[in-house]
């Protein structure tokens, strides 16, 4: 059976956790990474209807969309809603997981998942994301530079999206002089050095800074190893939204009705006439108000999203962009599918079974 980390660490290589926003609170909610796990549930919400029908399955924990624990926790009581949960979950020994805005932006997560739904080809990120890293830069003898790049790749540097290892060397020479209390690899105490080096650099995400830098002491031929550190923010082939092409043009009127029977919907809130012909098709799950300025640049004759309010009607109806808002929950119901075809992928069935919440969830308001 997997552990939770191993876990985290698939969810990680698909949507990658540096790329939620940092108002979010994505990853590890509570339990522990190193235990082992055989049965998990996926929802979109965690809540009580969600704890107890995982308890009758008898699941070791979740992985949810939003974050049960978002603002920072000043403390913990439990005669609370959430504090009963928390309680329930420890109690239980059982995990909680939050994949949200880092499954947003994957390239293969939810936005791009929508976007097949809709059936769209040519389809392009509506905002690339950044992610923020370090390059690392290290000198070391020639004939230790491939040694000391393995070790700083297994602790977690030199990933370049579905590659490993990436690095830069360029030849040189460094020169030093050793102290009397110094204990050199190469050369004497007291006497100046001068040694052929290769500039050895690998880019590392912020969190496994500190696992390649210990790697690099462990493993340097030097006692005094130099290293320099560069801040940076290295573009992805992740981001917010989607946009691309119908077929064939199509009404509003009919692309909305297929829409609705998409997400089995009864009703839905849309702007524009429905007798215009839409081909150029934006998407955004959740609040996609702030992608509104890249859609409209774009020239999209309509975007799907939710949670616009009164004046994106207006601005939009001004530009001539047709929107349709399908509720928040409706846009990111598919998380579930997301992340089920994920772990599938990655773990066979009887080391980890994965069961989807049939608890009927939804936007928490309805039309009267």
């Amino acid at each position: 059976m997997p552990t939770l980390q191993q876990l985290m660490q698939v969810i990680d290589k698909f949507a990658p956790w540096e790329l939620a926003e940092s108002w979010d609170n994505s990853g590890l909610q509570l339990g522990n990474p190193e235990r082992s796990v055989h049965k998990v549930m996926l929802a979109v919400d965690f809540n009580q209807q969600v704890l107890d029908e995982g308890l009758t399955h008898g699941v070791d924990g979740y992985i949810v969309h939003h974050p049960f624990l978002f603002k920072p926790l000043k403390r913990l009581n439990l005669s609370t809603p959430s504090g009963r949960l928390a309680e329930a979950l420890i109690r239980q020994g059982q995990f909680l997981v939050s994949a949200h805005t880092n499954v947003d932006k994957a390239a293969g997560g939810i936005n791009h998942y929508l976007a097949q739904m809709l059936e769209l080809s040519h389809i392009e990120t509506l905002e690339a994301s950044m992610v923020s890293s370090r390059k690392i830069v290290t000198f070391v003898p020639t004939n230790d530079c491939q040694r000391l790049r393995e070790v700083m790749a297994q602790a977690g540097a030199g990933v370049i999206g579905d590659y490993t290892h990436c690095s830069f060397t360029v030849e040189g020479n460094g020169s030093f002089l050793p102290g009397q209390s110094a204990h050199p690899a190469v050369g004497s105490r007291g006497r100046l050095e001068t040694v052929p080096e290769i500039r050895l650099e690998m880019i590392a995400p912020s969190s496994r800074v500190s696992a390649v830098i210990k790697a690099i002491y462990a493993h340097h031929p030097y006692e005094e190893p130099a290293i320099d550190i560069y801040p940076m923010d290295q573009p992805t082939r992740h981001g917010l939204g989607r946009i691309g092409k119908l077929d064939s043009p199509q009404s509003l009127g009919v692309f909305c009705q297929r829409i609705k029977r998409l997400f089995h919907l009864n009703s839905l809130k849309m702007s524009g006439d429905p007798e215009k012909l839409v081909r150029t098709v934006a998407v955004c799950s959740g609040s996609g108000k702030s992608l509104l300025p890249q859609v409209m640049a774009k020239r999209a004759d309509v975007y799907v999203t939710a949670d616009l309010a009164y004046h994106d009607y207006l601005e939009a109806q001004e530009n001539g962009l047709a929107l349709v808002d399908i509720g928040h929950w409706t846009s990111e119901q598919v998380f579930v599918d997301v992340i089920t075809d994920l772990l599938k992928n990655s773990f066979p069935p009887e080391e980890l079974q994965i069961v989807k919440c049939t608890t009927i969830q939804g936007d928490p308001y309805r039309y009267l």
